[in-house]
């Protein structure tokens, strides 16, 4: 089984640089970095340095908006351009326009600053429809104590609810932004275990769905419709 995190933090080199090497000795297989727009560019810079580090790992963006309208231009005006796209959620907008749109990847902390978990039936449905993974990541757990952290876990509890009744995507991550964020996968696994998640679906979170992801990704130049592809 190999184990891989969707979710960590990009900024620059000499933390990029950092976190890869972290991520390698504690027995990660792949890394994806996540940049805002600006300083994904700037990282085509440095790509070739961190490729040193020797760890299999690639580049995405993650949006971070309030506005329904840039995040559908965002998402369009990129899409050709990166090969990995996620979104911060949070608002019921940003939330609802991220699982309707099918050239997203990834949508993470729906329940941010909310009153529940940001999703409910309709978006599950939708996150199904168009193969958009939901997210949970470590880090919310780890960061935040007492009332809040509880708060957290049962976001995640009823997320995890609605991922059994509907089969959406689930992704698991830690979230990392820097050294002292970056876990083993054994820990990590004991982490979402204790919030109630089965062995099968700590493998789907970690590993068949980021796959899938990557392998979808490699292929989405030769999509001309859901599920149907040019062949040569």
């Amino acid at each position: 089984m190999k184990f891989y995190d969707f979710n960590f933090k990009g900024r620059n080199y000499n933390s990029d640089t950092i976190l890869l090497k972290e991520a390698k000795n504690l027995g990660w297989d792949y890394v994806k970095l996540n940049y805002n727009l600006k300083d994904y560019y700037n990282a085509q810079k440095y790509i070739g340095q961190l490729k040193k580090v020797n760890i299999n790992f690639d580049m995405g963006l993650e949006i971070k908006t309030n506005k329904g309208n840039e995040l559908n231009s965002q998402i369009n005006k990129n899409r050709n351009k990166i090969k990995y796209i996620s979104v911060h959620g949070g608002s019921d907008k940003i939330n609802r326009q991220a699982v309707e749109n099918i050239k997203l990847d990834t949508l993470n902390r729906t329940y941010y600053k909310r009153p529940n978990c940001g999703l409910n039936q309709v978006l599950s449905k939708e996150a199904v429809k168009n193969n958009i993974a939901i997210e949970l990541t470590i880090k919310d757990i780890l960061t935040n104590h007492s009332s809040y952290r509880a708060k957290i876990i049962d976001h995640y509890k009823e997320i995890i609810k609605l991922h059994r009744k509907f089969k959406f995507p689930l992704l698991l991550t830690t979230g990392a932004t820097n050294i002292y964020d970056v876990k083993s996968p054994r820990d990590a696994i004991a982490i979402f275990k204790s919030i109630g998640l089965t062995d099968g679906e700590i493998e789907e979170g970690f590993t068949k769905t980021p796959e899938k992801i990557i392998d979808y990704n490699n292929k989405r130049k030769d999509m001309i419709i859901q599920g149907v592809r040019k062949i040569e």
